[in-house]
């Protein structure tokens, strides 16, 4: 069999669309098996509505709250003494920021008497949720996926001197009422 031009070309047009499908294949299996909690990681993050690139370091403060089960029993009505149980919140010192209109909307929340976060004459605190067996959780979140334990771990050994980086991923649902919250879905470190 002699083979001519068109033989040769079609040859080579064959195996450089093999070798596209395999590098391509390559490609995609290697993005599945990066940490895909550290979004920051592997492709740009665009900063929009729901997503907040955030700078600081963690607060604790210890409250009185009404324990887990009777929390809705006395959601309305001031529990008795017996009912509380000392819990601690996570809070995130934000020094610095990329969305100034995010950072003015927290603060109307707040001078709107929203108890979540707080303001001092520092700035803005974040409430992160609450913090239990050294993991940070909402009531609403999963805690395997809302912090994970390097992202955890950076927060809680931050400092003023030693500030970290977060993504923070916005909750938009509408639930209200809960005795452990936060305005996050999911936090990161932002590398």
């Amino acid at each position: 069999m002699k083979l001519n031009k068109n033989h040769i070309l079609i040859v080579l047009l064959l195996t450089l669309f093999i070798l596209g499908v395999i590098f391509s294949y390559q490609i995609l299996q290697k993005s599945k098996e990066e940490d895909t909690d550290n979004p920051s990681e592997g492709y740009e993050i665009v900063e929009d509505n729901f997503n907040k690139i955030l700078t600081g370091y963690a607060i604790l403060e210890k409250k009185q709250l009404p324990s887990r089960e009777d929390f809705e029993k006395y959601y309305w009505d001031i529990p008795p003494e017996s009912s509380l149980v000392e819990e601690t919140y996570v809070y995130f010192r934000i020094t610095d920021y990329t969305d100034k209109e995010f950072i003015e909307e927290l603060e109307e929340t707040i001078n709107q008497g929203n108890t979540i976060n707080k303001k001092d004459g520092e700035g803005i605190l974040l409430n992160l949720g609450c913090l239990e067996d050294n993991k940070i959780y909402t009531d609403k979140s999963d805690v395997s996926n809302y912090i994970n334990g390097e992202t955890r771990k950076a927060i809680l050994e931050s400092s003023e001197e030693s500030s970290v980086k977060i993504l923070l991923k916005l909750d938009t649902s509408e639930d209200y009422g809960c005795r452990c919250c936060s305005f996050a879905e999911k936090v990161s470190l932002y590398k």
